[in-house]
């Protein structure tokens, strides 16, 4: 299983139309129209996760274009995650309205 620099190197430079990797939980890397997507990006260790976190969120800089997070579950909404992210990324965030004040000070 591809794991860290290593995936996400292998999604930033996939040459096909659409593509996307598995991330454990319901978290997926989407590749599309040439941008590289991060939805429900869930990085963080936890007991009840059946794989373990395949990247950090310092591993996303210069990759990552976008995150998307679905809804307001922590395997969905990681705040951790969602912090690294726009700490070592200049990804935009996509998020529901509902949720946008935890965004406030990240680039929603």
């Amino acid at each position: 299983m591809l794991k860290g620099k290593e995936l996400l190197s292998r999604s930033r430079s996939s040459r096909s139309e659409a593509s996307f990797w598995w991330l454990g939980q319901q978290s997926f890397i989407l590749k599309l129209a040439g941008s590289t997507i991060l939805l429900d990006p869930f990085l963080m260790p936890h007991e009840k996760r059946r794989v373990p976190p395949l990247f950090d969120a310092q591993e996303c800089a210069g990759i990552v274009d976008l995150v998307c997070c679905t809804h307001d579950h922590g395997d969905h909404l990681d705040p951790t995650a969602i912090s690294g992210l726009a700490e070592h990324t200049v990804a935009k965030f996509v998020v529901p309205r509902a949720h946008h004040r935890f965004y406030h000070g990240h680039r929603a």
